[in-house]
Protein backbone atom coordinates (compact mmCIF):
# COMPACT_ATOMS: atom_id res chain seq x y z
CA UNK A 1 0.00 0.00 0.00
CA UNK A 2 3.15 2.56 0.85
CA UNK A 3 4.40 1.40 -1.91
CA UNK A 4 1.30 2.49 -3.82
CA UNK A 5 1.41 5.85 -2.17
CA UNK A 6 4.65 6.77 -3.47
CA UNK A 7 3.95 6.12 -6.85
CA UNK A 8 1.10 8.19 -7.27
CA UNK A 9 2.71 11.23 -4.95
CA UNK A 10 5.58 10.74 -7.34
CA UNK A 11 3.22 11.22 -10.65
CA UNK A 12 1.44 14.40 -8.61
CA UNK A 13 4.68 15.82 -8.55
CA UNK A 14 5.67 15.13 -12.24
CA UNK A 15 2.10 16.30 -13.77
CA UNK A 16 2.51 19.75 -11.04
CA UNK A 17 6.37 19.83 -12.97
CA UNK A 18 5.45 19.74 -16.43
CA UNK A 19 2.40 22.53 -15.75
CA UNK A 20 4.57 24.93 -14.48
CA UNK A 21 6.80 24.21 -17.59
CA UNK A 22 4.43 24.95 -20.25
CA UNK A 23 2.92 27.85 -17.99
CA UNK A 24 6.61 28.99 -18.29
CA UNK A 25 6.85 28.52 -22.09
CA UNK A 26 3.46 29.90 -22.66
CA UNK A 27 4.48 33.40 -20.66
CA UNK A 28 8.00 33.70 -22.63
CA UNK A 29 6.30 32.87 -26.28
CA UNK A 30 4.16 36.55 -25.44
CA UNK A 31 7.37 38.10 -25.76
CA UNK A 32 9.14 35.75 -28.63
CA UNK A 33 10.15 37.03 -31.87
CA UNK A 34 7.33 33.99 -32.88
CA UNK A 35 4.87 34.41 -30.67
CA UNK A 36 1.17 36.24 -30.65
CA UNK A 37 1.54 39.74 -29.61
CA UNK A 38 -1.56 41.52 -27.65
CA UNK A 39 -1.20 45.09 -28.62
CA UNK A 40 -4.66 46.19 -26.85
CA UNK A 41 -7.96 47.20 -28.20
CA UNK A 42 -7.88 47.25 -32.23
CA UNK A 43 -7.71 50.65 -34.02
CA UNK A 44 -10.96 51.86 -35.31
CA UNK A 45 -11.31 51.84 -39.34
CA UNK A 46 -11.90 54.86 -40.94
CA UNK A 47 -13.69 54.85 -44.02
CA UNK A 48 -12.45 56.87 -46.70
CA UNK A 49 -14.42 59.12 -49.03
CA UNK A 50 -15.78 57.56 -51.88
CA UNK A 51 -16.02 59.27 -54.75
CA UNK A 52 -19.10 60.80 -56.06
CA UNK A 53 -20.10 61.39 -59.46
CA UNK A 54 -21.14 65.09 -60.74
CA UNK A 55 -22.46 64.25 -64.00
CA UNK A 56 -22.97 60.72 -65.31
CA UNK A 57 -20.50 59.51 -68.03
CA UNK A 58 -19.93 62.21 -70.92
CA UNK A 59 -20.68 61.00 -74.77
CA UNK A 60 -17.94 59.23 -75.94
CA UNK A 61 -16.33 61.49 -78.96
CA UNK A 62 -13.51 61.03 -80.43
CA UNK A 63 -10.99 64.11 -80.03
CA UNK A 64 -7.32 65.45 -80.14
CA UNK A 65 -5.67 65.82 -76.98
CA UNK A 66 -6.86 67.79 -73.77
CA UNK A 67 -5.45 70.78 -72.36
CA UNK A 68 -5.71 72.57 -68.68
CA UNK A 69 -6.03 76.04 -69.13
CA UNK A 70 -5.32 77.54 -65.45
CA UNK A 71 -7.86 80.18 -64.04
CA UNK A 72 -7.23 83.84 -64.35
CA UNK A 73 -6.55 85.95 -60.92
CA UNK A 74 -9.61 85.24 -58.40
CA UNK A 75 -10.79 88.44 -58.83
CA UNK A 76 -14.94 89.24 -58.85
CA UNK A 77 -17.11 88.64 -62.57
CA UNK A 78 -17.92 92.34 -63.29
CA UNK A 79 -21.33 93.22 -63.01
CA UNK A 80 -22.79 90.38 -61.38
CA UNK A 81 -23.72 90.21 -57.61
CA UNK A 82 -25.71 87.53 -55.79
CA UNK A 83 -28.69 88.23 -54.08
CA UNK A 84 -27.84 86.25 -51.06
CA UNK A 85 -25.50 84.09 -49.62
CA UNK A 86 -25.52 81.08 -51.66
CA UNK A 87 -24.17 80.68 -55.24
CA UNK A 88 -27.64 78.75 -56.07
CA UNK A 89 -29.31 82.24 -55.97
CA UNK A 90 -27.57 83.09 -59.55
CA UNK A 91 -28.10 81.25 -62.83
CA UNK A 92 -25.26 79.15 -64.10
CA UNK A 93 -25.82 80.76 -68.05
CA UNK A 94 -25.78 83.71 -66.17
CA UNK A 95 -22.63 83.56 -64.69
CA UNK A 96 -21.27 81.95 -67.61
CA UNK A 97 -22.01 84.50 -69.90
CA UNK A 98 -20.68 87.43 -67.80
CA UNK A 99 -17.56 85.30 -66.97
CA UNK A 100 -14.75 87.09 -69.19
CA UNK A 101 -12.62 83.94 -69.70
CA UNK A 102 -15.75 82.23 -71.25
CA UNK A 103 -15.18 81.75 -74.99
CA UNK A 104 -17.17 82.83 -77.96
CA UNK A 105 -17.80 79.10 -78.66
CA UNK A 106 -19.18 78.37 -75.10
CA UNK A 107 -21.05 81.48 -75.71
CA UNK A 108 -22.93 79.86 -78.31
CA UNK A 109 -23.21 76.32 -77.02
CA UNK A 110 -25.38 78.31 -74.06
CA UNK A 111 -27.73 79.78 -76.91
CA UNK A 112 -28.24 76.18 -78.55
CA UNK A 113 -26.37 74.47 -81.10
CA UNK A 114 -25.63 71.30 -82.83
CA UNK A 115 -23.83 68.72 -81.19
CA UNK A 116 -23.55 71.48 -77.60
CA UNK A 117 -24.45 70.62 -73.94
CA UNK A 118 -24.30 72.63 -71.43
CA UNK A 119 -24.15 70.29 -68.10
CA UNK A 120 -26.52 70.34 -65.12
CA UNK A 121 -25.07 72.67 -62.18
CA UNK A 122 -23.34 70.96 -59.34
CA UNK A 123 -22.60 72.23 -56.00
CA UNK A 124 -20.28 70.42 -54.12
CA UNK A 125 -18.16 72.34 -51.17
CA UNK A 126 -14.52 71.84 -52.12
CA UNK A 127 -12.68 74.66 -50.54
CA UNK A 128 -13.50 74.08 -46.62
CA UNK A 129 -15.43 77.26 -46.05
CA UNK A 130 -18.90 75.88 -45.24
CA UNK A 131 -20.27 77.24 -48.34
CA UNK A 132 -21.11 75.60 -51.78
CA UNK A 133 -19.45 76.06 -55.18
CA UNK A 134 -20.96 76.01 -58.49
CA UNK A 135 -19.20 73.25 -60.67
CA UNK A 136 -20.64 73.49 -64.63
CA UNK A 137 -19.35 72.68 -67.59
CA UNK A 138 -20.27 73.26 -71.75
CA UNK A 139 -19.53 71.26 -74.98
CA UNK A 140 -19.21 73.24 -78.00
CA UNK A 141 -20.29 72.78 -81.89
CA UNK A 142 -16.56 72.09 -81.70
CA UNK A 143 -16.33 68.94 -79.26
CA UNK A 144 -14.09 70.87 -76.88
CA UNK A 145 -15.20 70.97 -73.39
CA UNK A 146 -14.98 73.32 -71.04
CA UNK A 147 -15.18 72.69 -67.18
CA UNK A 148 -15.66 75.68 -64.71
CA UNK A 149 -15.75 75.92 -60.94
CA UNK A 150 -16.76 79.57 -59.22
CA UNK A 151 -17.17 80.20 -55.26
CA UNK A 152 -19.03 83.30 -53.91
CA UNK A 153 -17.28 85.88 -51.94
CA UNK A 154 -19.08 88.87 -50.47
CA UNK A 155 -22.05 88.03 -52.65
CA UNK A 156 -19.48 88.64 -55.57
CA UNK A 157 -18.30 85.39 -57.99
CA UNK A 158 -15.20 84.48 -58.09
CA UNK A 159 -13.95 82.04 -60.77
CA UNK A 160 -11.61 79.06 -59.17
CA UNK A 161 -10.92 77.20 -62.01
CA UNK A 162 -10.95 77.01 -66.10
CA UNK A 163 -10.59 73.73 -67.73
CA UNK A 164 -10.67 72.38 -71.04
CA UNK A 165 -10.89 68.82 -70.93
CA UNK A 166 -11.91 65.90 -73.52
CA UNK A 167 -15.43 65.64 -74.57
CA UNK A 168 -15.75 62.23 -72.78
CA UNK A 169 -13.86 62.99 -69.49
CA UNK A 170 -15.18 62.17 -66.37
CA UNK A 171 -15.92 64.77 -62.98
CA UNK A 172 -15.64 63.54 -59.40
CA UNK A 173 -15.85 64.68 -55.49
CA UNK A 174 -13.92 63.28 -53.55
CA UNK A 175 -14.22 64.34 -50.47
CA UNK A 176 -13.65 67.59 -50.90
CA UNK A 177 -11.87 67.46 -54.02
CA UNK A 178 -12.09 67.54 -57.70
CA UNK A 179 -11.15 64.86 -59.48
CA UNK A 180 -11.05 64.84 -63.08
CA UNK A 181 -10.95 61.45 -65.56
CA UNK A 182 -9.84 61.77 -68.91
CA UNK A 183 -9.00 59.13 -71.68
CA UNK A 184 -5.35 59.64 -72.86
CA UNK A 185 -3.67 57.34 -75.19
CA UNK A 186 -5.56 54.14 -76.80
CA UNK A 187 -6.17 52.22 -73.71
CA UNK A 188 -4.51 54.98 -71.22
CA UNK A 189 -5.93 56.99 -68.68
CA UNK A 190 -5.05 60.62 -66.99
CA UNK A 191 -6.61 61.58 -63.64
CA UNK A 192 -6.11 64.77 -62.39
CA UNK A 193 -7.33 65.94 -58.74
CA UNK A 194 -7.58 69.37 -57.48
CA UNK A 195 -7.42 69.65 -54.10
CA UNK A 196 -7.97 73.50 -52.57
CA UNK A 197 -4.34 75.16 -50.69
CA UNK A 198 -6.54 77.80 -48.44
CA UNK A 199 -2.35 79.22 -48.03
CA UNK A 200 -2.32 80.15 -51.99
CA UNK A 201 -6.39 80.43 -51.92
CA UNK A 202 -5.91 78.03 -55.15
CA UNK A 203 -6.17 74.41 -56.46
CA UNK A 204 -3.07 72.60 -56.21
CA UNK A 205 -2.82 69.55 -58.85
CA UNK A 206 -2.30 66.45 -59.32
CA UNK A 207 -1.80 64.39 -62.21
CA UNK A 208 -1.64 60.02 -62.38
CA UNK A 209 -1.41 58.75 -65.90
CA UNK A 210 -1.78 55.18 -66.68
CA UNK A 211 -1.84 52.30 -69.12
CA UNK A 212 -0.32 50.23 -71.63
CA UNK A 213 0.80 53.22 -73.62
CA UNK A 214 4.99 53.79 -73.68
CA UNK A 215 4.56 56.94 -71.23
CA UNK A 216 5.59 55.52 -67.73
CA UNK A 217 3.24 55.31 -65.08
CA UNK A 218 3.33 57.98 -62.11
CA UNK A 219 2.03 60.90 -60.28
CA UNK A 220 2.96 64.76 -61.60
CA UNK A 221 2.14 66.90 -58.69
CA UNK A 222 2.01 70.70 -59.88
CA UNK A 223 -0.24 73.76 -59.01
CA UNK A 224 -2.52 75.75 -60.88
CA UNK A 225 -0.44 79.28 -61.70
CA UNK A 226 -3.36 81.95 -62.32
CA UNK A 227 -2.75 83.29 -65.71
CA UNK A 228 -4.41 85.71 -68.03
CA UNK A 229 -7.19 84.21 -70.02
CA UNK A 230 -7.24 84.13 -73.67
CA UNK A 231 -9.47 86.75 -75.67
CA UNK A 232 -12.89 85.73 -76.50
CA UNK A 233 -13.28 83.93 -79.55
CA UNK A 234 -9.53 82.90 -79.62
CA UNK A 235 -9.54 78.87 -80.10
CA UNK A 236 -8.43 76.94 -77.52
CA UNK A 237 -4.96 75.82 -77.46
CA UNK A 238 -3.75 79.59 -78.21
CA UNK A 239 -3.18 81.01 -74.88
CA UNK A 240 -0.89 80.36 -72.29
CA UNK A 241 -1.80 76.24 -71.25
CA UNK A 242 -0.65 73.69 -68.80
CA UNK A 243 -1.10 70.52 -70.30
CA UNK A 244 -2.79 67.80 -68.11
CA UNK A 245 -1.10 64.75 -69.37
CA UNK A 246 2.57 63.78 -68.79
CA UNK A 247 5.11 63.77 -71.82
CA UNK A 248 6.67 60.53 -72.36
CA UNK A 249 10.46 60.50 -72.36
CA UNK A 250 12.61 58.09 -74.63
CA UNK A 251 15.30 56.34 -73.77
CA UNK A 252 18.72 58.31 -74.79
CA UNK A 253 20.78 57.34 -77.80
CA UNK A 254 23.95 55.72 -77.02
CA UNK A 255 27.22 56.96 -79.16
CA UNK A 256 28.63 54.56 -81.31
CA UNK A 257 32.57 53.76 -80.88
CA UNK A 258 34.87 55.81 -82.95
CA UNK A 259 36.53 54.25 -86.11
CA UNK A 260 40.25 52.56 -85.55
CA UNK A 261 42.47 55.76 -86.36
CA UNK A 262 45.66 54.57 -89.21
CA UNK A 263 49.35 54.91 -88.65
CA UNK A 264 51.29 56.55 -90.21
CA UNK A 265 52.72 53.22 -91.89
CA UNK A 266 49.56 52.26 -92.84
CA UNK A 267 48.20 49.79 -90.14
CA UNK A 268 45.28 50.52 -87.83
CA UNK A 269 45.83 51.40 -84.18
Amino acid sequence: MDGVRRVLRRLGLAVAALLSVAAVVSVAGCGGPDGVHDAGPARPLHQRPSPVPLWPVADTVKSPSATATPSAPAEPIPGLVAPGDSIRGLDPATVLAKDPQVSAAELSALRGCTGCRVYQPQYPELTGDGQEELVTAVRDADQHSYLHVYRLREHRVVSLLALVVQPDFQADTVGQDLVVDEPSAPGGDTRTTYHWNPERAAFDRQTAASGPSGAANGCLPGMVVPSSPPPKGEPPGTGPAVSAAPVPVGPRPVPSPAPPQASPSGAAR
